[in-house]
């Protein structure tokens, strides 16, 4: 997470109670939830293969406006528990997209006008085999997550 120095830290899980002992797990397993909040404004998901992703931005506080992937069975399933993404975004709803998420797989072929069209940021997974070139006019920042932070 990144923060302002003086700034007072987020905290992060509201109702976290004391972990449960657990066998499976040298630190106990987290007992708690995470708190709901105010939407943070919609999203588009991008994908080529079905993914995570719209719990993903779900659970960062978006809401999903719509999903494109080639997958049609995916879509389906995904349908119903966001059956928003089944019929096409009106055209209020998609001015709410403020962010796209998906795979760089499917935006690293994508035409100079793709690019152009749109400066909605976009978030994505990329694998360390990928070719990573930011379009002209875009900057490449990437950031490593792993599952322990």
């Amino acid at each position: 997470m990144v923060h302002h120095r003086g700034a007072k830290r987020l905290k992060l899980w509201s109702g976290l109670q004391t972990p449960l002992p657990s066998t499976q797990s040298a630190g106990g397993i987290m007992n708690g939830y995470l708190p709901h909040r105010s939407r943070r404004g919609g999203c588009k998901i991008c994908c080529p293969v079905p993914s995570l992703w719209p719990f993903v931005a779900q659970a960062l506080g978006f809401t999903v406006i719509s999903i494109d992937t080639p997958c049609a069975d995916y879509l389906t399933a995904i349908g119903s528990m966001f059956p928003q993404v089944l019929s096409p975004p009106s055209e209020a709803a998609a001015a709410s997209v403020c962010v796209v998420f998906g795979d760089w797989t499917f935006f690293q072929h994508k035409s100079a006008d793709y690019w152009t069209a749109s400066v909605v940021p976009r978030v994505c997974y990329v694998d360390r085999a990928c070719a990573r070139v930011a379009p002209e006019g875009w900057v490449w920042f990437q950031h490593d997550f792993r599952h322990a932070q």
